[in-house]
């Protein structure tokens, strides 16, 4: 069965891994559950974000920790999440984070603008790229 190990996180929660010899796939039923890593407030800000999105019917792409984790089913504490978007997309996607409530994190910390937009809402970033 192999070696159960536990990592306490920041915040207090733990999740077990198991880190057996013998992986079968990708697609197997995961031994953590990543998401349980998030905060209920983080997750309600997420949410709004993908609502915003989907209500102007912009297709987006997770990236960055989220799709390593959802994808291998290996967590990586993450400041932010990635949405990427086409290029013509961009601009919809800044007006429809701004229309719930998020604002640009560039007075905050600037950025460079030509390649990603920085929102953050309650103090959790999402990015357009």
């Amino acid at each position: 069965m192999g070696i159960k190990r536990h990592k306490e996180l920041a915040n207090g929660r733990r999740f077990r891994r198991d880190h057996s010899s013998a992986r079968t796939s990708s697609l197997k039923h995961l031994q953590f559950s990543w998401a349980d890593a998030i905060s209920v407030t983080e997750w309600k800000t997420y949410t709004s974000a993908i609502r915003a999105l989907r209500q102007e019917g912009i297709e987006f792409l997770v990236g960055g920790g989220f799709a390593r984790a959802a994808y291998t089913g290996h967590w990586r504490d993450t400041k932010d999440i990635d949405f990427y978007v086409r290029p013509e997309d961009r601009g919809r996607a800044e007006r429809a984070l701004s229309k719930v409530g998020f604002a640009d994190y560039y007075e905050k910390l600037p950025y460079d603008r030509a390649w990603i937009y920085r929102s953050n809402k309650q103090k959790v970033i999402v990015n357009i790229i």
